[in-house]
């Protein structure tokens, strides 16, 4: 029997390999309406703690280091890698801690996992995940973006979360840019993951140089049309290589130092992505 094959039909065994070898799964909130048909999604990188009979622990996800609330019954898209190879299957929270406080999160053992292809790496026949796209700017000046993001936060004033937007202009025309000369050439990215007060950036060979000319990248996260506007942050790079794919991987911690009121806004807007998602799951269960 071929060893993909074999693995798909021995999950359980692929996710005790995990576990023991301390490493994780990728999991993504889905949306259950037409409000969230065109939305991205969230995808954290947490680590796999246990397996039981019936159930597995993971890490609870967080977002800017702190945590993201979940709750039972949440419905979850999970995925978990070998190699080069990745599987995908539904779950839902079983326990999770209370809003604002760390802890375990308790989810059931799925039914069964599909594998992903290459081409389509976050989708299968039960579930898809749309990850967000990223624009990315070379930044060697941090205090340069202080005024930017404290622009953003003023955007939002007169925003509520829950409310959603239509996609609309690119993020370009709808975002305050950087002072003239502070950053470098813009290059697009697709975020791979969130997890460990950080992210995962899939970049373009092409655009390796950039991505990799300075210890700091100026983003903008595209999260419409959860968010009115893209959200505008600095993040380090603490490591890079080239996947499977020809691809470059950065792992991006998040940075602000130079700015620690933004910390807390984009853990807020963040959950609130999260928690927009969670009501449209509740709503659709109980209509």
């Amino acid at each position: 029997m071929p060893a993909n094959r074999s693995r798909t039909e021995n999950w359980r065994k692929s996710l005790e390999q995990i576990c023991e070898r301390g490493g994780g799964l990728e999991i993504s909130v889905p949306a259950c309406s037409p409000s969230g048909d065109n939305a991205p999604d969230l995808v954290w990188r947490v680590k796999l703690q246990s397996i039981g009979e019936h159930s597995m622990t993971i890490e609870a996800p967080t977002a800017a280091g702190r945590p993201v609330p979940l709750s039972a019954g949440l419905v979850l898209v999970a995925a978990m890698t070998i190699g080069q190879n990745r599987w995908m299957f539904t779950t839902t929270v079983s326990d999770a801690p209370a809003p604002g406080k760390s802890g375990p999160v308790e989810l059931a053992l799925p039914e069964k996992v599909e594998r992903c292809s290459r081409r389509e790496f976050f989708r299968v026949s039960m579930a898809s995940v749309r990850p967000p796209a990223v624009t990315a700017r070379p930044l060697s000046d941090l205090s340069q973006a202080v005024a930017a993001e404290n622009a953003l936060r003023d955007r939002f004033a007169d925003w509520t979360p829950g409310q959603t937007t239509s996609p609309g202009p690119s993020p370009a025309a709808l975002f305050t840019p950087l002072p003239p000369g502070a950053a470098g050439p813009a290059f697009t990215a697709v975020m791979q993951n969130l997890g460990g007060g950080g992210l995962g950036l899939i970049v373009g060979h092409e655009h390796s140089s950039l991505a990799e000319r300075t210890p700091y990248l100026w983003l903008e996260i595209d999260l419409r049309p959860r968010l009115p506007f893209p959200l505008g942050l600095v993040a380090r790079r603490v490591h890079s290589h080239l996947d499977a794919g020809q691809h470059i991987y950065l792992g991006l911690c998040f940075e602000f130092a130079h700015n620690p009121g933004h910390q807390a806004f984009i853990t807020e807007m963040m959950c609130s992505v999260v928690d927009a998602v969670r009501r449209e799951q509740l709503a659709a269960r109980a209509a």
